[in-house]
């Protein structure tokens, strides 16, 4: 018998600028997101700054009780591993933070040698990075789970990809993608959802559906829970 495909969904909180009003403009966009995960059991993984954290001590908590947080490192910030760490844990009370994420990632023995295990990293999709594996791999000594792409088209089955391809495709790629690979990793960004030129609603139904879809098609996982049981099995 075939395992459950499971599926990994993240989302990365990028703020990086100490300004109450960055702050606020994602805390209904939030909300709305975490309602639909609650609604759909869905466990994920937060990438947030510790600039977010520090300025939403409860709701980075509220994120640690539930599902997995990791560091996000915006384009041009400095890369302490060490520093983002020991910031979230403190203000979370989490034990261990193991994956990192962002643009401004451009050492990963950096994180590795502090302690991280893995990088949640870019699609290899068919316009950028092609040349990269479409599954886990190993750079520097450290994991990289990558974002999924369909088979062959590469075509990348995140946020903006669902929302510009008709739900009916969206499925058929994401059916190919857990065929083949028995996992799926789709990732999301609160600030692109918040400020999307189209009515906040109308996202957030976009992704209830494309949530609905996979919960019927594998179990959710965090990325952590995900390598655990591939080192493990």
């Amino acid at each position: 018998m075939k395992a459950i495909p499971q599926l990994l969904v993240s989302m990365n909180i990028a703020v990086s600028t100490p300004s109450v009003a960055d702050h606020q403009q994602l805390q209904p966009g939030l909300n709305a997101i975490l309602e639909l995960f609650a609604r759909y059991r869905v466990r994920a993984t937060f990438f947030v700054t510790p600039a977010w954290a520090e300025h939403n001590p409860d709701q980075a908590q509220q994120l640690a009780s539930c599902h997995e947080l990791g560091i996000y490192v915006p384009e041009g910030a400095a890369e302490n591993p060490v520093a983002a760490r020991n910031t979230l844990q403190r203000i979370t009370g989490t034990r261990k933070i193991y994956g990192f994420r962002g643009p401004g990632v451009k050492r990963y023995t950096t994180w590795k040698e502090a302690g991280y295990v893995y990088h949640s990293g870019i699609p290899a999709g068919w316009l950028n990075n092609r040349e990269l594996p479409r599954t886990m791999y190993i750079k520097d000594s450290c994991f990289v789970i990558p974002s999924s792409v369909s088979p062959v088209l590469r075509y990348p089955l995140g946020w903006p990809g669902i929302w510009y391809m008709p739900e009916l495709m969206t499925r058929y790629l994401g059916n190919r993608i857990l065929n083949k690979d028995r996992m799926l990793s789709c990732n999301f960004d609160l600030q692109e959802l918040s400020t999307h030129s189209t009515p906040f609603p109308l996202v957030i139904k976009r992704l209830d559906g494309f949530l609905a879809y996979l919960q019927g098609a594998g179990s959710f996982s965090t990325h952590i829970e995900w390598l655990q049981e591939q080192l493990y099995e």
